[in-house]
């Protein structure tokens, strides 16, 4: 079958029209991926539908593992669990070159090349940001995902620096509180450059050795107790809470 025919096909009561989506060339969408550590590392979840869905699970509070005699019975119990959705989003980015910036600039090719570039720079900082504090539930942004701030949003997630509403300073006995609520193996960290450069300042300070370690993509950044360290630009330096020390304040929409 012809590529006419599909279209034809798919041209049904005028849906072609949304159906047929416009051909991106794989060279541009790699240029995303120049460069860019964290997107790099981010784990991916591949699925058909229109979400990723999850199971999550909390464990039984009336029967946990037991001691039990050789006789005894077991006492049989199980944990609660609930479906959790991560819808798949889109984002995209189109580049577009004026007739009058081909009449008073350099080639056609030469000019489409520096809007690409400046056009990818601004793709990379605009699905950063939803990385780091997306929130879809605000009405200005419903069709991005929810970001890792937003997600995190949990008394027992969360460990501040100070007890105010104001931003205190870092310290490596609150980089290890905080690495120590993680049950798992930490795959990532991810602060910003300043937040990276007063850590890396503390490490020399207390006569700690700075490492760092090889990650996916050939990219060598440094690590805090064998957990990588990402930077993002979206990352605040400092991130007010409300009264009550729980929920950021700048994410509660």
């Amino acid at each position: 079958m012809s590529r006419v025919d599909i279209l034809k096909a798919l041209d049904v009561s005028a849906a072609g029209t949304v159906l047929v989506q416009p051909e991106i060339d794989k060279v541009v969408a790699q240029l995303v991926d120049y460069r860019n550590a964290l997107r790099q590392n981010l784990p991916r979840k591949k699925g058909s539908g229109d979400a990723w869905y999850i199971l999550r699970r909390t464990p039984s509070g009336t029967t946990p593992a037991q001691w039990v005699s050789d006789t005894d019975d077991i006492t049989e119990d199980e944990g609660t669990y609930t479906k959790v959705t991560f819808y798949y989003k889109t984002i995209v980015a189109r580049v577009k070159v004026t007739r009058k910036m081909q009449a008073i600039g350099r080639s056609y090719a030469d000019i489409l090349a520096d809007e690409i570039e400046a056009r990818t720079l601004e793709f990379k900082d605009k699905e950063d940001y939803a990385y780091v504090i997306g929130a879809s539930s605000a009405s200005s942004s419903s069709k991005q995902f929810q970001g890792l701030m937003y997600l995190l949003q949990d008394a027992a997630q969360t460990v501040p620096v100070a007890a105010s509403t104001t931003a205190g300073s870092l310290t490596l006995a609150k980089m290890d509180e905080a690495m120590d609520l993680s049950t798992g193996t930490i795959g990532m960290i991810i602060m910003s450059k300043r937040t990276r450069r007063k850590l890396n300042a503390l490490l020399q300070a207390n006569q700690r050795f700075v490492n760092t370690m090889e990650v996916k993509g050939g990219f060598v950044t440094l690590a805090y107790n064998e957990a990588p360290i990402f930077t993002s630009n979206n990352i605040p330096n400092t991130v007010a809470y409300a009264a009550d020390g729980t929920t950021v304040s700048s994410l509660s929409s």
